[in-house]
């Protein structure tokens, strides 16, 4: 009894310690209610990051596919050699980051002979690989996902969608959470077709899909046929 009257005064003195008294109990009762606490997000970014859920590559007979993800013209002709097409052109580039937005880049496109492709076709955009399409993959037997990124030395952690837009076609595609393939600060989408379960008509393309810059936001393009 005595115990309670003494906090019955302290609380009545100080406006403050008034607080803290009468709020103690439904403080308690509320995390008590409330659950554990939710997991700290960027806690948990990194700790998927240790673990390896993230594109890896690995070696590759073809050719080193992360230095292409993230080279110049320079340095791509420097591991394919000199291309055998070369166009250059001023026009938009696309990103979903999620919604489809258009913006104005220089593209430089490149096709460059390869001992073990059909072709290598490369668009620079800016200046940078933004788009690397392998035509002909070397492969036997059946063409699917895990088969094809073995080729190039490449793993992917999430599972990829599957469509058959036309008959014959198969498609995987893998978005920027289910690839999770960063190259020099920028994410690629991927996706991989086949016709008839051919390897000689199999593509494997990479697409950059980055969130836009500020730099680059200042090109955005108006959809063709909007008010200015």
């Amino acid at each position: 009894m005595l115990a309670d009257v003494m906090r019955s005064r302290v609380c009545l003195s100080f406006s403050l310690v008034v607080l803290a008294c009468s709020g103690e109990p439904d403080s308690r009762s509320q995390e008590a209610s409330a659950g554990p606490a939710k997991p700290d997000e960027t806690g948990q970014k990194r700790a998927a990051e240790a673990l390896g859920d993230r594109a890896s590559f690995a070696s590759s007979e073809l050719f080193d596919l992360e230095a292409l993800l993230g080279g110049t013209p320079t340095a791509v002709d420097a591991q394919l050699g000199s291309a055998r097409e070369s166009t250059q052109r001023t026009s938009s580039c696309v990103r979903f980051v999620p919604e489809r937005v258009f913006f104005e880049c220089a593209h430089d496109f490149r096709l460059y002979d390869h001992p073990r492709l059909d072709s290598v076709r490369v668009d620079f955009q800016d200046g940078v690989v933004g788009e690397l399409s392998l035509s002909g993959l070397p492969g036997d037997g059946a063409v699917g996902p895990e088969a094809a990124l073995a080729l190039v030395g490449l793993s992917l952690p999430g599972v990829p969608r599957y469509g058959t837009p036309e008959p014959e076609t198969e498609v995987w595609s893998w978005g920027n959470d289910g690839a999770r393939l960063l190259v020099g600060g920028r994410q690629f989408r991927v996706r991989l077709s086949v016709i008839g379960q051919d390897w000689a008509r199999s593509k494997l393309e990479f697409l950059d899909n980055s969130p836009l810059s500020a730099e680059q936001r200042e090109r955005i393009m108006a959809p063709k046929g909007s008010t200015p």
